[in-house]
């Protein structure tokens, strides 16, 4: 049995920690809760001055239907973790934060209520006109008597008249464009999309989450009508460019289009064919890393800092914390205020995501951002997270039938693939009929 040694509140976050077999420590915190669950970061801290190959267990509530980054079992309120070959080791006196998971609490939500349709009147029939009566037929008049006809004068020379004009031919009109078809919401039946799969997992790994859970992807769109707002935690002592600074706010915007403008446009009552991703604002703890001067374009933050040590934008701006939408505390009001985060942390290793946002190497971030026509593959498979499409790592996670290539399992793709996109079709789909107030344009 693993003993819970402490439990506190951390800025509103319940932080929890276990004491493991192996000589590490592990702790999690709790970073979003609802009424059927909650998702959480582990942290996997190395005491020792050598490096070691890290395994342990945490006490947790609840069922684990989610957990990336690592090696998992369950046994009752026992979670049984390993690093997986990227993260297995921890150097000394460091730590490991890539690992994460969304549970389900014991006690299961009541169901939603189907919507009762409102009857639909039976329409009123127009009354039938009664035809109008005949009317009289008028008699002849007396016949009058004819006059004798006068001789007819002589006709005059008639005049010519001028030809009539002849008129321009009217221009041709210009056809209409024909808009195209709104793709259908059957999936093909082929081998990288294997309809059965996609309704497997839309039933056992995400339905029950995505229904309970209101700040997905999804519900960030509606809420700012089309748009998202991001800030960039910039946790590294990497220098960032203006041109740099530039190329990262395109490069954000391209991988929420890759999944949106690409997969969401023109499907199934989907409102914004693209989004408008615009970054915010940067937090950072040293301002001389961000080489441009301040031109009020763009805000920067210095020395806000989580209870981990690292730079983020003010807490009074962020959804996560101002779901209803009262951002009157943020410097500037709701139009500086941010729905995610793209977090660069110098050395991470692998990448994190989830409705808060993004994190992965500074690194990565700076490279990828260079090259206008890549995609940046980790960045894209945390974003789809965000939509609570889950991670592939242990068999039971799988589909019995096999899952066909997909971004989500990590090191299949480098790219989203049609799985990928038909999966979070469906999401969309269920969540918006089954919740249809939910999503209002």
């Amino acid at each position: 049995m693993i003993k819970l040694t402490c439990c506190l509140s951390v800025a509103g976050l319940l932080a929890f920690q276990a004491q493991a077999a192996s000589p590490v420590t592990l702790t999690y915190v709790v970073n979003n809760q609802w009424n059927s669950g909650y998702c959480a970061t582990v942290k996997v801290t190395n005491p020792n001055s050598e490096a070691v190959a890290w395994s342990g267990a945490l006490t947790v509530r609840g069922t684990v239907s989610n957990l990336w980054n690592a090696q998992w079992t369950q046994s009752g309120s026992t979670l049984t973790l390993k690093g997986l070959d990227w993260n297995k080791t921890v150097a000394g006196k460091g730590s490991v934060e890539s690992v994460g998971f969304c549970a389900s609490s014991n006690a299961a939500p009541a169901p939603n209520p189907a919507p009762t349709p409102a009857p639909t009147p039976a329409p009123t029939p127009a009354p039938v006109p009664k035809p109008p009566a005949p009317a009289p037929v008028p008699k002849p008049p007396a016949p009058v008597p004819t006059p004798a006809p006068k001789p007819p004068a002589p006709a005059p020379a008639p005049t010519p008249k001028p030809p009539a004009p002849v008129p321009a031919p009217a221009p041709a009109p210009t056809p209409l464009p024909i808009p195209a078809p709104a793709p259908s919401t059957t999936p093909p039946n082929t081998a990288d999309v294997k309809p059965e799969t996609i309704s497997w997992v839309w039933n056992n790994r995400i339905g029950n989450e995505a229904l309970n859970f209101r700040n997905l992807i999804f519900d960030q769109i509606y809420a700012t009508k089309g748009k998202l707002n991001y800030c960039v935690r910039w946790e590294s002592n990497e220098r960032v460019s203006l041109a740099q600074r530039n190329q990262i706010s395109q490069l954000i915007n391209t991988q929420i289009n890759n999944w949106v403008s690409t997969w969401l446009a023109n499907y199934d009552g989907w409102a914004y064919p693209r989004i408008d991703v615009k970054v915010v604002g940067w937090a950072v703890k040293d301002r001389s890393v961000l080489d441009w001067a301040d031109d009020g374009s763009m805000k920067v933050y210095v020395g806000d800092l989580d209870e981990g040590g690292a730079p983020r934008c003010p807490d009074t701006c962020s959804r996560m914390k101002h779901r209803d939408g009262n951002y009157g505390a943020c410097p500037g009001g709701e139009p500086s205020h941010f729905d995610m985060s793209l977090w660069g942390t110098q050395g991470f290793g692998g990448g994190a995501g989830g409705d808060w946002g993004q994190r992965v190497s500074s690194a990565y971030i700076l490279s990828v951002a260079s090259r206008p026509q890549a995609e940046a593959h980790i960045i894209e498979h945390e974003i789809g997270h965000g939509f609570n499409l889950p991670d592939f790592y242990e068999p039971e996670q799988f589909p019995p039938t096999g899952l066909p290539k997909s971004i989500m399992q990590a090191g299949a793709s480098d790219r989203i693939t049609p799985w990928d996109g038909w999966m979070l079709r469906r999401v969309w789909t269920e969540l918006s009929r089954q919740q249809p107030g939910r999503f209002l344009p």
